[in-house]
């Protein structure tokens, strides 16, 4: 029996830079008097009480845009030096683009942070280049670290052969969207259950409406919304049971009867609706976001969170929507699409003891949790996400977490950053005819088994 949760609306230059940043941070010869003779009462003084101990100091390159060097992540971080007698963090505010190209380089120069963010895809590869840690020594040692209680996916997507290199952090899931107003208008009732797929087509299909030889509004297009251009034919597959790679992620198993299914299903709601030209013409100079609040869009998919970024509140308050499982095939399973990031630590960091202590830290229910609940992201902990203090009766968060079982994520195998632009070039033969399916799912699972067996050769994880 399906379950289906719905709501109605209740929602009220880098290295010097940092070493300039890092030596401000730690106070170096701030306000600091020149040496000299101390006053006999001073030297009294040193001689009844033992000198303070020199804090171990942790450089964060924290996410630019949600961020540990301001608001609640530099509370958090305040609060940690606070109970530490021996460790400080200090963050820093680093570019994306930062932790993915510069960190093996800094590494490699000998001037390692100590802790930084990764796009959580990422992880696995930097593993393979020797730019992370090992970390699964500090976790088998933690009283803290409880990997059972993590979801299955996202542990997954930090472990590298067997071994952990780095923690989860902030992930996210996508949903399916109903504009209830628009479903109401073509004679569907917004609470009852979409079926299967056909059922999904059809839904589809009634929703699109033309006036003349004009579309004036769509149905469900697979690429609109977070990650579309790949989760569009991603989650169908996954529904099926299938798996991007082997359970080892040595290869690609993607030319199969399931893929096909997939690519089938996902490209026939662009034929549909006129073509990948029509609909691409439609959205031109269009926020998705607001065509599916303005009616122009039936149903929609994106982060849970959608409707709670300020830029797009209000317009989501004056509608009625739901939001639900994707449909998927009576012999398949929900399944949905889920990003996020990870925390490394990487090789030659000069505090690692005292950065896995703040691993630890951000892992307990009161950091993890109100981390989620500020950015309306997902706990990272099982225990935590499923509890009523973090869903507080919100029943989109209840169904975000109702979907985080079946959350996959794109190949995460050493070289998934490489891995991911074959994968687009699948979606854009498919769903543009530009190959046939056959031919474009054949290429697309060579692509990605030669990029798997290069970084498999060429990894210095063994």
């Amino acid at each position: 029996m399906r379950s289906r949760l719905t709501r109605r609306t209740i929602l009220g230059g880098m290295g010097v830079g940092l070493a300039a940043t890092f030596a401000a941070a730690c106070g170096a010869g701030a306000g600091m008097a020149p040496a000299g003779d101390a006053p006999a009462e001073s030297e009294e003084m040193e001689a009844k009480e033992p000198a303070m101990m020199e804090k171990q100091k942790v450089l964060y390159w924290s996410h630019s845009t949600q961020p540990f060097h301001e608001g609640i992540g530099a509370e958090m971080v305040a609060e940690f030096n606070a109970s530490q007698d021996a460790v400080e963090v200090f963050a820093v505010g680093t570019a994306y683009g930062d932790t993915k190209s510069k960190l093996p380089t800094v590494v490699a120069a000998g001037s390692a942070p100590d802790i930084s963010f990764l796009d959580r895809y990422i992880t696995k590869s930097h593993a393979a280049v020797g730019a992370t840690m090992d970390i699964t020594p500090f976790v088998k040692a933690s009283a803290v670290m409880q990997p059972d209680d993590v979801w299955d996916r996202i542990l997954n997507d930090v472990t590298y052969k067997g071994r952990h290199f780095g923690w989860p952090w902030g992930p996210d899931t996508r949903t399916l969207f109903l504009n209830h107003d628009v479903l109401i208008e073509v004679g569907i009732d917004p609470e009852a259950p979409i079926g299967d797929w056909e059922d999904f087509h059809s839904v589809s299909n009634k929703v699109l409406r033309r006036e003349g030889d004009k579309i004036t509004r769509m149905g469900f297009v697979p690429n609109w919304g977070s990650a579309g251009i790949i989760a569009g034919w991603m989650i169908p597959y996954w529904q099926q049971g299938a798996e991007l790679t082997s359970a080892d992620e040595t290869k690609a198993t993607m030319d199969n009867a399931e893929m096909a299914a997939a690519l089938e299903h996902s490209t026939r709601f662009y034929d549909e609706q006129g073509g990948w030209d029509t609909v691409q013409a439609f959205r031109e100079g269009v926020d998705v976001r607001l065509l599916f609040t303005q009616g122009g869009l039936g149903l929609y998919f994106d982060t849970y969170s959608t409707p709670r970024e300020l830029k797009y509140r209000e317009e989501f308050e004056k509608i009625d929507y739901s939001v639900v499982f994707e449909p998927y095939p009576d012999d398949g399973e929900p399944a949905t699409y889920g990003g996020g990031w990870s925390n490394v630590i990487p090789t030659g960091a000069k505090s690692a003891e005292g950065a896995f202590k703040f691993l630890e830290f951000l892992f307990m229910p009161p950091q993890d949790s109100g981390w989620a609940s500020h950015w309306n992201r997902i706990p990272v902990r099982k225990s935590v996400g499923n509890s009523e203090d973090f869903i507080q009766g919100d029943p989109d968060r209840a169904h975000a977490i109702a979907e985080m079982p079946g959350a996959h994520w794109v190949v995460t195998a050493a070289g998934g950053p490489d891995i991911l632009g074959a994968h687009i070039q699948l979606s854009r033969d498919a769903w543009q005819h530009l190959k046939t399916i056959p031919e474009a799912m054949k290429e697309a699972n060579a692509k990605t088994q030669q990029l798997l067996d290069e970084w498999e050769a060429n990894s210095v994880v063994q």
